[in-house]
């Protein structure tokens, strides 16, 4: 049982190690007078008040109560926390005292067989709503609020609110994720792209959508040397990247909102493609030619080992976020294969292999139809986003870093884009007096007298049939 607002004993610790190990203080702790400089090793963790290092001052804390267990005092401490005074966790160890943050316990907590997981989600989605019902800042800035509470007590349980306690918070706001208010509209996009983060599939809709701007990402990345130059991307691809975007929070919004029928939809709709083991050779020579090719598999590469090192401290931090950002780089690689292939093919058309059927012509030639609508969604997607990257190209002044490249680069493009325009289908023109006239001759044509019906098969028939399928079956040989 708690004890409702015990004094503070003359010896603090003592008198807490006496109520057992599994006893907890919940303590509000006030400012201190003067900010004190911590040494490194000193300074207090995020979410914590330091009231428990060496030398603090304990005349600072007021007892709320003892609590028993974890359990009690995660819900008690959601409970009481009012985001305006410092209510700190506090135990007595060996060497004095500790302090907990809430999202310690949370996480202790997720790893008992015995934790009821729904009952937690519900007591931390009801402290985050609560973080916003009851900010100063208002209604706007509310969630950017209860977000930065959790940032600071529960990052020991994960980094930002998991969606299942994020969507159950807007709930008790009566606010959907793709919420309806024009003053929410910002932060809920803000929201769905940090959920989106961690979602898998949604990154796999995100590779497959994004157009590849790896020249404008290098350009900004050498910013600082280009003497003042500023670049700016290009209009089409601009647009296809703020439909990309808007597509991924709208399957965010749908997957956690309940409408996974919506969301299964849209991941239906843009199959991520499979991850490509061996490159083609029409993949291969435009990377040969493109430098802004080769350089988005080099950065690709670069991003894959920088997020799989296991020296990295953040490699076992957020598996989540680690799964997310693998499946995106995998999806990633897939769509960048389907780009270049399809571009090296306009721009680099092959022979006619030796021995193919005459009949098989046209059919390996749709084939580099068929790569670009893979790659882009239409041939009209494709025009707009080859124009898109010639005009990036020709901007003036030209970074130095490109100037050696700009030329042929823009040269590959624009026949690409030639190539193209004569690998659309042409338009047929509709003759409606024509359809109208052979319509009426058809019309006032005499019926004509039925026809027999078709003989029954022969024995001889079907023994044929059987011979053919059983040469089908058969494996291929020499006759």
């Amino acid at each position: 049982m708690s004890e409702q607002r015990t004094p503070l004993p003359d010896d603090f610790r003592p008198w807490l190690a006496e109520r057992g190990q599994d006893a907890y203080a919940l303590v509000w702790v006030a400012q201190e007078s003067e900010p004190r400089g911590w040494a490194d090793a000193e300074a207090p963790r995020a979410g914590e008040t330091g009231i428990a290092r060496t030398g603090a001052d304990l005349t600072r804390i007021a007892l709320q109560e003892v609590t028993r267990g974890r359990d009690e005092t995660l819900r008690r401490w959601l409970q009481l926390d009012n985001g305006t005074r410092n209510l700190a966790i506090v135990t007595a160890e060996p060497g004095g005292l500790a302090e907990h943050t809430p999202g310690e316990l949370a996480a202790q907590l997720l790893l008992d067989p015995a934790t009821d997981e729904a009952r937690l989600t519900d007591l931390l989605a009801s402290w985050l709503y609560r973080r916003n019902a009851e900010a100063p800042q208002g209604l706007e800035l509310g969630w950017i609020a209860a977000a930065a509470a959790w940032t600071c007590h529960m990052r020991a349980l994960a980094s930002y609110p998991p969606p299942l306690v994020l969507g159950s918070g807007l709930e008790r706001a009566g606010e959907p994720l793709s919420a309806a208010v024009p003053a929410l509209n910002d932060l809920a996009d803000w929201l769905l792209d940090q959920i989106a983060l961690r979602d898998a599939p949604a990154q796999q809709l995100r590779a497959v959508l994004e157009p590849d701007v790896t020249e404008y990402l290098r350009d900004r990345q050498a910013d600082g040397a280009l003497l003042g130059v500023s670049p700016v991307l290009d209009a089409p691809r601009t647009a296809h990247l703020a439909q990309a975007r808007a597509t991924v929070r709208a399957y965010t919004a749908d997957v956690h909102s309940g409408r996974e029928q919506e969301a299964q939809r849209l991941l239906d709709a843009f199959p991520a493609p499979a991850r490509t083991l061996a490159t083609s050779g029409p993949a291969a020579a435009w990377r040969h030619q493109s430098g802004t090719a080769s350089d988005a598999v080099e950065a690709l590469a670069a991003q894959r080992a920088a997020t799989t090192d296991e020296g990295s401290t953040d490699y076992f931090a957020d598996p989540e976020l680690l799964h997310a950002e693998t499946s995106y780089l995998a999806a990633r690689e897939g769509q960048l294969h389907l780009i270049h292939d399809a571009l090296g093919r306009l721009t680099f058309p092959g022979p006619t292999p030796v021995g193919l059927a005459k009949e098989l012509a046209p059919v390996a030639a749709a084939q580099t139809q068929r790569r670009v609508i893979e790659a882009y969604g239409t041939l009209q997607r494709a025009a707009q986003v080859l124009d898109g990257q010639i005009h990036y190209q020709l901007q003036q002044p030209v970074p130095a870093r490109r100037r050696a490249t700009t030329g042929t680069e823009s040269d590959l493009l624009t026949r690409a884009r030639g190539a193209l325009q004569h690998t659309a289908p042409a338009d047929v023109p509709l003759d409606e007096e024509h359809i109208r006239a052979r319509l009426q001759e058809a019309m006032a044509r005499p019926a004509t007298p039925q026809e027999p019906s078709p003989a029954a098969p022969t024995a001889h028939d079907e023994a044929h049939t059987q011979a053919l399928a059983a040469g089908a079956a058969a494996p291929a040989m020499d006759r």
